[in-house]
């Protein structure tokens, strides 16, 4: 649940977050996350029974599973909802049904076309099975740039199918790198 926490912990910077919902398919696990997660950034998390439950009315939603087929029902999903699918990062699996990326959403943001055209069932997925053609997503970085639009109205259902990038990894690991050397942390051999 590193992933999911890391979300939640980035999406808490940005959003005023009332209530927090967590569901996995391990109850232990989701109770822990809830208990730890709850403690750690001071929020009101509720770790409840069903994805359902856990998506229905949710401003924002964050899937973070390695699932083969989709977690959830685009009949779950509110209009004006954010989804941010951070998992199931392969061609054959996906996290989120083909209605919802062809139909329901509005907005479909990756962080690279290019990866998301190799590794993004959640996108790769749907367009097989609708024998697409057009690719139904933009980069984030055209979107931050003014270059495409992001979302236009409040009633808009956006997705952030993130697969990572390379060079956000290293641009982490440099930081980190020059934070231990700043510390004098580390071991150099």
């Amino acid at each position: 649940m590193t992933q999911a926490e890391t979300q939640l912990e980035a999406v808490a910077h940005v959003r005023p977050l009332k209530e927090v919902r967590v569901w996995s398919r391990n109850p232990e696990k989701r109770a822990e996350f809830a208990r730890r997660c709850g403690e750690t950034f001071g929020l009101n998390i509720k770790a409840v029974e069903t994805a359902r439950e856990c998506v229905e009315g949710a401003d924002i939603v964050i899937t973070a599973t390695n699932s083969k087929e989709p977690v959830l029902s685009s009949e779950w999903i509110s209009p004006g909802t954010h989804i941010n699918a951070a998992g199931s990062n392969w061609a054959d699996r996906r996290e989120l049904p083909t209605d919802l990326i062809l139909n329901k959403s509005t907005l479909v943001a990756v962080d690279s076309v290019e990866v998301a055209k190799i590794e993004s069932g959640d996108i790769l997925i749907p367009l097989r099975e609708t024998n697409g053609t057009s690719f139904p997503a933009v980069e984030l970085a055209e979107i931050i740039a003014g270059k495409k639009p992001g979302r236009t109205s409040t009633d808009q259902i956006t997705i952030f199918k993130s697969n990572g990038l390379a060079v956000e990894d290293i641009a982490v690991a440099g930081h980190i790198y020059e934070q231990a050397l700043k510390r004098g942390l580390g071991q150099n051999h």
